[in-house]
């Protein structure tokens, strides 16, 4: 039973949530940690857990804007992991589906990257997709009839229209889908697999039951992982910000071209994951 709760002490609250939405409720008015992220240019963003989930608020009415209705699907695929996990957080929020496709599929228009893309596109089923400005007509044309929006502009301001409280968003079932993660397609086509609300608090408590957190949200952490990864997005990221620990999201591609940046993001951090 205890793998199957998220209600343990210092990890966000006591009581028990059941739903990702019910678990992000609590950063509300939470000033006490941040997530910074460092994109491949070194620069860096920084939201502390109270900014954040407002953030992920706003983009859900931005997402209700475009006529989503609970439970559509998704997609977006963006060199940025900023407006990745803040569009993912507010999908979520939103009760539709979020699919994080990995970044190489910006590039992916033609020979066997087309053919996984177009594959991901139509057995997810999603209704949008959004990605990265400079890649829109590109994905335009592959993309079918799924609607294509760039992430910086459709999030880069809002409307009256746009406003959504928090408590009249939709409520998800535990059992209900939360996201689509696909398998890398790197031995054949990407399998899609479907994880529920009660799936992924499930992980999230067992990682803190594995010991990955202090009492009290003083872990920081520092991930250079990739969010559409599971253990990038599950375990380095939606982990640390339940349990309130401050977190450095570094670019995938910074730390491959430049390996010491994570350790002095380390050493600075003093993280302890």
């Amino acid at each position: 039973g205890r793998l199957s709760r998220v209600g343990m002490p210092g990890l966000a609250g006591n009581d028990e949530a059941r739903t990702l939405p019910e678990a992000l409720g609590r950063l509300a008015g939470n000033r006490g940690g941040a997530f910074t992220f460092v994109d491949a240019a070194r620069r860096e963003r920084r939201f502390d857990f109270a900014d954040l989930y407002a953030e992920a608020v706003r983009r859900a009415g931005v997402l209700h804007a475009l006529g989503l209705q609970p439970g559509d699907r998704v997609g977006m695929v963006s060199h940025d992991d900023a407006e990745q996990l803040l569009t993912f957080l507010g999908a979520v929020m939103a009760g539709l589906i979020p699919v994080l496709i990995a970044p190489r599929h910006l590039r992916a228009t033609v020979g066997a990257g087309h053919d996984q893309l177009g594959h991901i596109l139509q057995t997810s089923g999603m209704a949008v997709l959004l990605v990265d400005a400079a890649a829109t007509d590109e994905l335009s044309a592959v993309a079918g009839g799924v609607r294509v929006h760039a992430i910086g502009a459709l999030f880069g301001t809002s409307t009256a229209a746009d406003q959504v409280k928090p408590d009249r968003l939709p409520r998800p079932d535990p059992d209900a889908p939360c996201f689509l993660q696909f398998t890398s397609g790197s031995t054949g086509r990407p399998k899609g697999t479907i994880v529920t609300h009660r799936n992924l608090l499930a992980g999230i408590a067992a990682c803190t039951v594995a010991g990955q957190r202090r009492d009290g949200g003083e872990d920081r952490v520092v991930s250079w992982l990739p969010l559409h990864h599971d253990l990038g997005l599950v375990g380095f990221c939606l982990t640390p910000l339940l349990a309130l620990s401050s977190t450095t999201l570094m670019s995938p591609g910074l730390f491959a071209r430049r390996p010491k940046v994570w350790l002095e993001a380390i050493h600075a951090t003093r993280a302890t994951v």
